[in-house]
Parts: structure tokens; C-alpha cells; sequence
């Protein structure tokens, strides 16, 4: 296996924890010195050459980042991916501190960066933004200060931060705007249910989706309605709707609006064509009942491992530059015929988390 063997090989070998491995191989920790012993010999026969690098920021420095979201049950995927890039880390001195707020509140984000920014009590921040023009010039202070900023599932296109780690938007919302076209008979009209937070990525979901249509002249918007990303209020919002115009097309730009329409079609049995954001179990029976025709997923759960894996880059080349700014993941078509392989993903995460 030669230089390309890691702990992570050595420890899956011998049935035992990566950390257990570290301890053995660096003499940091307590451990059993003929369990030290075995995993010596077993490091030699698998060749195993230490990461010099690496090496140096277990024992030499600690890492700190901040992580920065919204605490609701699309972020708590992202969350998992992140824990389980922070368990591939951990042993090289790295700590994750999850700073979490109860909603889309751009004052509390701007709260928690101030006292980030003001203290120097993290290396690096991991950073799902709410408001572009608040948080910009937050970012630009952190980046001053030698702080690289790693932006996820939301972006700050025009800020200093390092990277964006997450799906293209503009292209999720054109996306969505050329199968309604393709799907939905000449002449019709679609409404479009709009969250109105601040959050870039909402925003350009809509823009993508306005301006396709805008080219088209097979479908026209009937109406734009805000539910401030509430989904009692899209239920409410979308059942008068139903009842009153009979719209044969909805169109909503998140999770929560997403759920609250497939809640009213599902009272009322509808049978109004809806694209849809993002997967969770109540979703997922509504795609198989087929309340949903499908709904974009764009892998939160790898947004969340990939934002950890581009700031442990950062930090350990000690940069705040990348060879480039963003990482785009795809946005996934799921429709009945293919839900299967949500649940493979699920496994697959699990399993990824359960190595370390």
C-alpha cells in the first residue's frame, strides 16, 4: 500500500477506532502497550508513512471552527455530514463548535460573527448566511483578520469569504422552470409561492425560475404569494388557492414551502402539478402517493462533510484562497421511480459516520 496507507486503513484492518491507531503510532494517550505493539507491526507491513503535515497540526496546533446554521431539520443532514468530516479530523487537532439558531434570524448571525470577530476564539468559520447585505462586511473583517470563511447551501457571492460549498440556485430554479414547461400544457398558469427570508440561494431559485419563463410563452406566472418560509402559512396560502382558482401548477422555492402545498393538495385531493425542494420522510410519502409529481435534492449531507474538508484545507496550508471559490453540488431530480436511492444514500451516510 505504500505512503497511500492511512490511519483510517490500519484501524479498519485490525477492527479497532482511528483515534486508537493515532495513539499508537504518535505515543500521545494512554493505550495497551501490546495493543501499541500490534499496531507498530501492523503499520510496518502496510507500509505506513506519516503525514509530516499532519503530523505538525496534531502536535504542533489546534484548530478551532465556528459552525453556523439554522437549527431545523433540513440543517440537522448538513450537520451529520459535517460531524462526520470533523471525525476524519479530530485526532489532527481539529474542534467544531455548532453555533445554531432557532430561525433564519439574521440578527443572531450577525451577533454570533461580532463576538467571533471581536474575541479571535476560532480559526475558521463555516457559515450558512441569511442575509447578504448584513453579512458581508462581517465577512470581510473576518478575512482581514486571517480567518478563512467557507460559506454552505447559501452564499455570499459578493463577500471575501473563501469558498461556497452547495448547488447552483439560479441553475436549480431554470431547472425547475423547463420541466414545468415541458410538463404543463401550452397556455398554462403556475403560482409561485416565494419565501421571502433573505437567504441568497432562495432568492436565486426564484430569479432562475422567472427568467426562463420569462423566455417562454408556453406558461405564464398567475400570481407570486409569500410565506416567509412558513409552512402553516403555504398550507393556508395554497388551499385557498385550490379552491378558489383551481390553479393546475404550483411552484415553491424551499422545504417548508414545499410541504405546506403537498399538505393542501393532499386535504383536497388534488391533482395540481408541484415540483418540489428537498427530501424528508413526509416528502417522501408524498412523492409515493404521488401528492408530489418530485421534489430537487441538493445532498445536505455533503454539504456539510465537503465545508469541513475545504476549511481543514485552508487551515492546514494556512491560505485563505483556494484554486477556486466554489463547489458546486448537483441538484437531483426525485421522482417515485428513483426514491430508492435516497434511502441507499442514507445507508451509505450512515455507514460513513459508523467507520470513525
Amino acid at each position: 500500500m505504500g505512503s497511500k496507507t492511512t490511519l483510517a486503513d490500519i484501524a479498519e484492518s485490525m477492527g479497532l477506532s482511528v483515534a486508537t491507531v493515532h495513539r499508537a503510532l504518535t505515543g500521545q494517550g494512554r493505550i495497551n502497550e501490546d495493543t501499541k505493539q500490534r499496531i507498530l507491526q501492523r503499520a510496518a507491513e502496510m507500509q505506513y508513512q506519516p503525514n509530516v503535515i499532519a503530523s505538525h497540526l496534531s502536535s504542533k496546533r489546534k484548530s478551532k471552527i465556528a459552525f453556523l446554521c439554522p437549527d431545523n431539520f433540513f440543517y440537522q443532514n448538513i450537520i451529520e455530514g459535517a460531524k462526520a468530516a470533523y471525525n476524519e479530523y479530530r485526532i489532527f487537532g481539529l474542534s467544531i463548535d455548532f453555533l445554531l439558531a432557532d430561525n433564519y434570524s439574521p440578527q443572531i448571525q450577525s451577533e454570533q460573527l461580532t463576538e467571533i470577530i471581536n474575541q479571535h476564539s476560532y480559526d475558521a468559520i463555516a457559515l450558512s448566511p441569511t442575509h447578504t447585505l448584513l453579512l458581508d462586511p462581517l465577512v470581510e473583517a473576518a478575512t482581514k483578520q486571517g480567518i478563512p470563511v467557507v460559506t454552505f447551501n447559501n452564499d455570499l457571492p459578493n463577500s471575501s469569504r473563501s469558498c461556497f460549498v452547495g448547488e447552483n440556485a439560479y441553475i436549480s430554479g431554470q431547472l425547475a422552470a423547463q420541466l414545468y414547461c415541458s410538463i404543463l400544457p401550452k397556455g398554462s398558469s403556475v403560482a409561485l409561492m416565494r419565501s421571502l427570508v433573505s437567504a441568497e440561494g432562495l432568492t436565486q431559485r426564484i430569479h432562475g425560475f422567472l427568467d426562463y419563463i420569462q423566455r417562454q410563452s408556453d406558461i405564464q406566472v398567475a400570481g407570486v404569494y409569500d410565506f416567509y418560509d412558513n409552512i402553516e402559512n403555504a398550507y393556508e396560502i395554497s388551499k385557498q388557492l385550490l379552491l378558489s382558482t383551481k390553479i393546475p401548477a404550483i411552484f415553491s422555492n424551499s422545504m417548508m414551502g414545499t410541504i405546506g402545498i403537498a399538505r393542501a393538495i393532499s386535504e383536497l385531493q388534488s391533482n395540481t402539478f408541484v415540483l418540489g425542494y428537498d427530501i424528508n420522510e413526509e416528502i417522501e410519502e408524498y412523492i409515493r402517493r404521488q401528492v408530489l409529481f418530485g421534489s430537487f435534492f441538493q445532498f445536505p449531507y455533503r454539504q456539510g462533510y465537503y465545508t469541513i474538508k475545504v476549511l481543514y484545507k485552508l487551515l492546514k496550508e494556512n491560505a485563505l484562497t483556494l484554486d477556486t471559490n466554489v463547489l458546486y453540488l448537483p441538484t437531483q431530480l426525485i421522482l417515485k421511480t428513483n426514491l430508492s436511492q435516497i434511502n441507499d444514500d442514507k445507508i451509505m451516510q450512515t455507514m460513513e459516520v459508523q467507520r470513525y
